[in-house]
């Protein structure tokens, strides 16, 4: 990751830093502000699939919150040897509505516009839903230009949250991507985590990830480790 991505996403963090003790000062009433998080891991991985390479990483969004339920924005994070012109940057643009049928029945569905620099290979867009319901969560989403192939791709996520302690929650999450492109086989990913809250804006997580059929990703798609500290504001 270069100087200037860096650079970006460090005020993005610190910049989402005072947003939190203001969000703080207000209370949650929904309100026409920015919300949003950052997060420092020490490997960011997506699907089951390596995004950083190992290294490092940095991500943080800034939504405006317009009303209770729709937002739009943008969420970016540093990318590593995802092609062969070693990108190093991913940015999105976002929208998503978010319905709360009870405090812990929350449906969204959300577009997401994505955006590789310096290549442009694997720019697109996906569209999804969410629904947690309590301790169990699920996601649908649909991709198009999957791994830069130009097809599309489906995927589907189950989840479980375990309340085991006060502030610590392990979970067990479950996926399956199924594509068109003849390059790649269909997978599964599962992931273990333990996240403690650490303050109202501050969470800690770690986890274990791995995939099926990963050798077709390289070094990408070998199981990892990583830690991470969350910011949310």
């Amino acid at each position: 990751m270069n100087r200037l991505v860096s650079s970006i996403l460090i005020l993005i963090f610190w910049g989402g830093l005072a947003f939190a003790v203001e969000k703080k000062e207000i209370g949650n009433k929904p309100t026409y502000r920015f919300s949003g998080d950052a997060q420092l891991l020490t490997h960011f991985i997506e699907r089951g699939l390596s995004i950083t390479d190992g290294n490092p990483g940095l991500n943080a969004s800034f939504l405006f919150n317009m009303g209770q339920q729709f937002r739009i924005g943008f969420w970016g994070t540093n990318v590593s040897n995802v092609t062969s012109s070693d990108d190093n940057l991913w940015l999105k643009f976002i929208a998503d509505i978010n319905i709360e049928f009870s405090s812990d029945s929350i449906f969204m569905a959300y577009f997401h516009n994505n955006n590789y620099y310096k290549s442009d290979l694997r720019n697109g867009q996906a569209f999804g839903m969410t629904y947690n319901i309590k301790s169990y969560m699920t996601q649908v989403e649909w991709l198009t230009n999957y791994q830069g192939t130009g097809t599309a791709a489906f995927y589907l996520s189950v989840g479980k949250i375990f309340p085991l302690y006060k502030k610590i929650l392990p979970g067990i999450f479950l996926g399956y991507t199924v594509q068109n492109s003849s390059g790649y086989l269909n997978y599964f990913n599962v992931k273990a985590t333990a996240n403690y809250t650490l303050t109202s804006s501050f969470d800690l997580e770690g986890g274990i990830t791995a995939v099926t059929n990963s050798t077709q990703f390289g070094r990408r798609g070998d199981p990892a480790i990583y830690l991470a500290i969350k910011l949310n504001y």
